[in-house]
């Protein structure tokens, strides 16, 4: 990324990582030019430029990318219900698509991935470790990394687990607060992580030189029932 005149696009910032995002690159990093993508709903700061992107539509993410040709991209957007096959246009399609046009344009990809690629067999998984997810979701976002690992752009595939903050609450916890999650597991264990934490770990990511798959999550080992 060029540090006179930095160029950063964020995907998905309506969602809770990408806000979370945009609040924190303009609290520690100011100078960089910010742009985003959404969906649907714009996010609510006047002060990023929003674009509309479906990630359904590779012609639009070419332009998109051509157009503002970025020294970074952080892809935090992704489809976690549906059909396995909404999922995997989305998720995995999506993201190919942005590695190849990324590359071409010699950007700087930092990919959103899951703990959830792995089955829970065996725990304390490693970057090394053969993913084997169990659910479309899963699936979708590994289809999403080996597109990534294929397509030789250069970036991080950043693996992290339940995302949680307090200004705002994550939804998760305000479902919960809400009473919409009445039932809550105690035999899966999921490495909860701070919002803020996760999102400076981006950003450092973002001006590193650091390459492959990276764990990014929190500490301490928690079923949800427990966190």
């Amino acid at each position: 990324m060029n540090p006179l005149h930095p160029r950063v696009l964020i995907t998905g910032g309506s969602g809770y990582l990408g806000s979370a995002l945009l609040q924190r690159i303009n609290q520690l990093r100011p100078a960089w030019q910010v742009h985003t993508t959404f969906l649907r709903n714009a996010p609510p700061r006047p002060s990023i430029t929003a674009h509309q992107l479906d990630l359904h539509d590779s012609g639009s993410i070419q332009k998109l990318i051509e157009e503002l040709c970025p020294g970074v991209i952080l892809h935090t957007a992704a489809l976690t219900q549906g059909s396995a096959e909404e999922m995997f246009a989305v998720n995995a399609r999506g993201a190919a698509t942005l590695a190849r046009h990324a590359k071409e344009i010699g950007a700087r990809l930092i990919h959103l991935s899951t703990d959830v690629l792995f089955d829970g067999q065996r725990g304390n998984y490693r970057e090394s470790d053969a993913p084997n997810p169990i659910t479309a979701y899963g699936q979708s976002k590994f289809e999403a990394e080996r597109a990534i690992l294929a397509s030789g752009v250069n970036g991080v595939i950043v693996r992290t687990s339940l995302i949680y903050g307090f200004a705002p609450l994550d939804p998760r916890t305000r479902a919960l607060l809400n009473g919409e999650m009445p039932r809550l597991f105690v035999d899966e264990w999921r490495c909860p992580v701070w919002v803020d934490n996760l999102c400076d770990a981006l950003i450092e990511l973002s001006e590193s030189a650091y390459a492959g798959i990276l764990n990014v999550a929190g500490a301490q080992k928690l079923n949800r029932y427990d966190f």
